[in-house]
């Protein structure tokens, strides 16, 4: 069981709507480190925007402009755009 404040930072999924089978989906996981010695697999932003709009809920048509603001910011970043030019 999942509960309490050391998990309420995670959205714990248990169904991926509108992506591809769990297996698949695992194999473009990116590992981050959450804690010394703890590394968790989390996908991709852009899958997890794919998700959300599949899933068409409420709570996730709210957090969706944050999350593609956030997904065009790094691909511009990855891209080198706006780099160099500090005011």
């Amino acid at each position: 069981m999942f509960a309490g404040i050391a998990v309420e930072l995670f959205d714990i999924v248990l169904r991926l709507d509108g992506l591809r089978f769990f297996a698949q989906e695992a194999r473009a996981a990116l590992p981050i480190a959450t804690a010394p010695r703890l590394r968790l697999k989390v996908l991709p932003l852009r899958r997890v925007i794919a998700s959300k709009r599949a899933a068409n809920r409420l709570k996730d048509r709210m957090v969706l402009p944050a999350f593609e603001d956030t997904q065009t910011l790094a691909e511009k970043r990855q891209r080198g755009v706006g780099r160099g030019r500090r005011r």
